[in-house]
């Protein structure tokens, strides 16, 4: 969803939705605590859902998040 935000394919809007609804569905929560990047991706959603809160979103700061879920050689972390 970052990149198609990046891309210019989705709006604010439709990311911080999207955002929202991961949050809030129980699909994705796991009783069995959080791996460390688990609560990277967990602070990154939670800052698109409210953008306005946590100084707006732009490119520059949607491309700040994305990266920070590579790691240092270009590899996704999640996996």
């Amino acid at each position: 969803m970052l990149q198609s935000y990046i891309a210019g394919q989705i709006t604010e809007l439709d990311l911080s939705n999207w955002a929202a609804f991961v949050f809030m569905s129980e699909l994705f929560v796991s009783e069995e605590g959080y791996e460390p990047i688990q609560e990277l991706v967990w602070d990154i959603i939670q800052e698109l859902m409210t953008p306005k809160i946590f100084g707006g979103l732009n490119e520059s700061v949607a491309q700040q998040y994305l990266e920070s879920l590579y790691d240092s050689d270009g590899t996704e972390s999640l996996l």
